[in-house]
């Protein structure tokens, strides 16, 4: 039977599972129930692993130091950290971030509680070009226009061969300079050929897209 689902779209080839459908095994004498998330998926770029506890005062995050970053996503029910000492409460849909050498554990306060852990050995990331563009479409959505201008600012700086003309089409036109906006659409569209459909339906741009 195949342990997952798979759904082609064009070329992409996704995976999908739903946490409820990986079974949990006994780990830590019974201590604790590990969902193994990476295995079931295939993961190869990062860790990544679930643990679920049915009753209150469950172990959910075992009592450990990780050598690097580890990220842990509460997915349901309430689970109860101990961090270097510090205890607090982490409801569903709390992201904890803990950094190389804490000591940490957790334990469910409700039952059913999940928590997603995902990690990966100590390396500099580099933020993909595409963020910065995102961060900054966002906040212009937002009317924060000059947080905007410094993500696309940031973004030049790390990456000086993006020139992130769209963005700053959409933040010109923002600002009530539909001339600037005109020439970074001009600029965009040599280089991307989705701009144009893109432009027509932008709110801030579809005047500007002929």
């Amino acid at each position: 039977m195949r342990s997952y689902s798979i759904t082609r779209i064009d070329w992409l080839l996704v995976k999908r599972v739903h946490l409820d459908e990986i079974e949990s095994l006994p780990a830590l004498g019974g201590e604790l129930q590990w969902k193994p998330v990476r295995h079931r998926l295939g993961v190869d770029a990062f860790g990544i692993n679930a643990y679920r506890a049915e009753s209150v005062g469950d172990l959910v995050v075992e009592d450990h130091a990780d050598e690097h970053q580890e990220l842990y996503v509460v997915v349901s029910g309430l689970a109860r950290f101990s961090v270097e000492g510090e205890e607090f409460d982490a409801p569903a849909g709390t992201l904890v971030l803990l950094a190389p050498g804490e000591h940490r554990v957790a334990h469910a306060a409700e039952p059913g509680t999940t928590v997603l852990a995902v990690g990966a050995e100590a390396q500099r990331f580099e933020p993909s070009a595409w963020e910065y563009g995102f961060r900054a479409a966002g906040l212009i959505d937002l009317g924060r226009l000059d947080e905007a201008r410094r993500a696309i600012a940031e973004g030049r700086e790390r990456y000086p061969d993006v020139p992130y003309h769209f963005q700053h089409a959409r933040l010109a036109a923002a600002e009530g300079d539909p001339e600037a906006a005109r020439e970074h659409l001009r600029q965009a569209k040599e280089t991307d050929p989705t701009v144009a459909e893109r432009a027509r339906n932008d709110p801030l741009l579809s005047g500007l897209s002929s």
